[in-house]
């Protein structure tokens, strides 16, 4: 086994008290003493060589997630290589399980935001791995295609935000589903085609999703 060394030094503070700092290439560890600060440079080189680095690779219509490990931050992600943002997959120590939940999610929003975009219909849904995960994609995928639709009927994007509101909310669907106008604001609203694509479709989805689950 080849030998990494371990520097060592003592710094005086103005409290009269020496503070150690132990250096293992990029790490470094202070401590109030030479035996504690070994300690604790010794306590992160454990953490970092247990456990799997194996990474993971997500795909879905010509987007990806890469999830690996680094031995310092532990598990990231970064959606569609090359062109996306670096995420941490959290502050407290997460595991691979967790790095890939979040990747899955954040990757399914960006295949379905571009597909609804594009007037295709979502799969985004089908990279989701947990039910409360599943709930939440879907409802996000109610929103962004009852905002496409008023948008496409010609309301301003504030309009559009404010229907698609009320057109994911339960207790104001119905309402949505019968009015000429948008419940939630004064102008007038070509919603005749916006009923037809989004509310209605919108219920069916609930409905068939209280079905899957009855099941």
């Amino acid at each position: 086994m080849k030998k990494v060394r371990v520097t060592l030094e003592a710094e005086a503070e103005a409290a009269s008290r020496t503070q150690w700092t132990a250096t293992l290439g990029t790490l470094s560890v202070s401590a109030n003493s030479s035996a504690e600060a070994r300690a604790w440079i010794a306590k992160e080189v454990r953490a970092a060589l247990e456990g799997p680095y194996t990474p993971l690779v997500v795909a879905c219509d010509g987007q990806s997630a890469v999830i690996w490990r680094e031995p310092r931050y532990g598990w990231q992600y970064v959606c569609n290589p090359g062109d996306g943002d670096l995420h941490s997959a959290g502050p407290f120590n997460p595991t691979r399980d967790d790095a890939e939940r979040m990747a899955r999610r954040d990757l399914a929003q960006r295949v379905d935001g571009r597909r609804i975009a594009a007037g295709l219909p979502p799969i985004g849904a089908s990279l989701i791995q947990h039910s409360m995960d599943y709930d939440r994609h879907t409802h996000w995928v109610h929103w962004q295609e009852a905002h496409h639709a008023a948008t496409q009927c010609g309301l301003s994007d504030a309009q559009a935000r404010a229907y698609a509101l009320a057109c994911t909310t339960p207790a104001s669907l119905e309402r949505a589903c019968q009015l000429e106008h948008c419940p939630v604001f004064d102008l007038p609203a070509p919603l005749a085609e916006v009923k037809s694509e989004v509310s209605v479709k919108v219920r069916d989805r609930m409905e068939s999703r209280a079905e899957t689950l009855e099941r």
